[in-house]
């Protein structure tokens, strides 16, 4: 089982690649060396400013699509073969699910949670905030290690997090009560990363 881009996600990191380069491609860079020149007194016809600015647009462009791919293939492909969770392609993380303390469903909510959502209603935004923390699962690696796992915008992320938890039913605790400690590290971390505290 492993993950995979979506369409949705393909045309995120189409127009993500689209505006860095003619944003910060012609519009910084190309200006910025324009700019430059000009204050070095250096004359140029229109036909070197518009080849100047198309190798500009150009190299941005590769740049920015090598190392978008590249932190594509280290953070966002997840596979799960039997009982080992990787991370990466080639692997750069690996998680045996038998050696895991807990798989704890959810983040830890900041104290703000209860004072806008909580009360006796309902509301739509609480049902939203509720699924946006159920879509995380909190694997405790160790006494002080944890992976924040959000696969939910990846293609198939949802199912394998899925089958984490049903490989693991034994060890997920649905009443784990996060420490303030663990309340105060892990609500601020980053999703896909071990997180020590």
């Amino acid at each position: 089982m492993r993950t995979k881009i979506t369409f949705r996600v393909g045309i995120s990191l189409f127009l993500e690649f689209l505006l860095v380069s003619i944003f910060f491609g012609a519009v910084v860079l190309f200006g910025g060396v324009i700019t430059l020149l000009e204050r070095f007194g250096y004359e140029y016809s229109v036909e070197t400013r518009q080849i100047l600015a198309s190798c500009i647009v150009l190299a941005t462009a590769l740049t920015f699509g090598y190392l978008r791919l590249r932190q594509y293939k280290a953070k966002q492909v997840w596979s799960l073969d039997g009982g080992m969770l990787s991370r990466g392609s080639p692997v750069n993380l690996s998680v045996n699910l038998s050696t895991l303390d807990k798989v704890i469903p959810g983040l830890p909510k900041s104290k703000w949670h209860n004072f806008f959502y909580g009360g006796k209603h309902r509301l739509k935004e609480q049902a939203m905030v509720d699924a946006m923390y159920s879509c995380t699962l909190t694997l405790k690696l160790s006494h002080n290690e944890y992976l924040l796992l959000y696969l939910f915008n990846f293609g198939g992320g949802l199912e394998l997090m899925n089958e984490i938890a049903k490989s693991v039913s034994d060890k997920v605790d649905t009443e784990h009560q996060f420490t303030d400690r663990e309340r105060k590290v892990l609500k601020s971390q980053k999703h896909n990363s071990v997180v020590r505290l």
